[in-house]
């Protein structure tokens, strides 16, 4: 198939939440990729997860094929080696934590909002930045500090309040005895790559 096949095709069965680039990727190496008339890019796309690595590292992909052939899915409700073998690795580099594995950042959120409103009980209340972004679940786009998000969704998640990154008297105005937590990037991301400050973070810390 060629571009405006495929394109075609997702415009008649895939759902336009992804506005996307007249180009299509067929193949990938390293920090370069290809489209399907065999041109190459250098792919500057941040990566999620493994894509870190970059496309098709040669010990990822030997470790997928070896896992694959192995076990490819088992459910939560059983115990498998491997999970606790890569908990205990991370355990060593944050020492006295425990893990919680999930499929996506905006999951990983969406934990946290819920621990956080668990182990705080009777409170509610979350304080997270303004123009910060938090993923595309629900709960996500409720903490997620860019109304634009929201569009669409309202009402969203209650509770959750956006203060001003490294603005301290900011989140002190918004916090009382209901407030659970306070959530932030240490780098917002999505607002243009604008750090919080140590002193803000030590700050957060102190409350």
């Amino acid at each position: 198939m060629n571009l405006s096949e495929i394109r075609g095709q997702f415009e008649r069965h895939v759902i336009a939440n992804y506005s996307r680039l007249p180009l299509c990727v067929v193949r990938g190496s390293g920090s370069r990729v290809w489209d399907d008339t065999g041109k190459s890019y250098l792919d500057l796309f941040p990566g999620w997860g493994v894509g870190g690595l970059g496309h098709c590292h040669p010990r990822v992909a030997e470790a997928i094929s070896r896992q694959s052939k192995k076990l490819i899915h088992v459910a939560n409700h059983y115990y498998n080696e491997e999970q606790g073998q890569f908990a205990e690795l991370l355990g060593e580099l944050a020492p006295g934590f425990q893990s919680f594995f999930c499929n996506s950042g905006a999951e990983a959120n969406e934990g946290a909002l819920k621990l956080a409103r668990l182990a705080r009980q009777p409170a509610t209340r979350i304080i997270t930045m303004e123009h910060s972004f938090h993923g595309r679940t629900f709960g996500a786009i409720s903490a997620t500090g860019q109304p634009d998000y929201r569009k669409g969704f309202t009402p969203t998640v209650p509770d959750i309040v956006h203060a001003r990154l490294n603005d301290l008297e900011s989140v002190k105005s918004l916090l009382n005895n209901s407030t659970a937590a306070i959530m932030l990037e240490p780098v917002q991301g999505e607002a243009g790559v604008i750090p919080a400050t140590p002193e803000f973070l030590q700050s957060l810390r102190d409350l």
